[in-house]
């Protein structure tokens, strides 16, 4: 997710919510094992999970969202 600026995807990300409650704790704590344990400099930011996490979208378990873009153009779907 925090990866997702730094390859430049901008749209919503969708996952259940028990995923969308830990992964942000989950994230943090890669984050400093790569940049304060291991040294690494060009990895993601505190502030860079939390503007993934305003992008997310809980859905439920086996729930299927369609998405649509413009006039009718079916664009993909997520399944969680």
């Amino acid at each position: 997710m925090g990866v997702s600026f730094q390859i430049g995807y901008d749209g919503r990300i969708y996952m259940t919510h028990p995923t969308k409650a830990i992964a942000p704790i989950l994230l943090e704590d890669m984050r400093k094992v790569a940049v304060e344990r291991k040294g690494e400099s060009n990895f993601f930011t505190s502030q860079m999970i939390k503007d993934c996490m305003k992008k997310v979208v809980a859905v439920n378990l086996h729930q299927v969202r369609h998405q649509w873009h413009g006039e009718g153009c079916h664009h993909g779907q997520a399944h969680a």
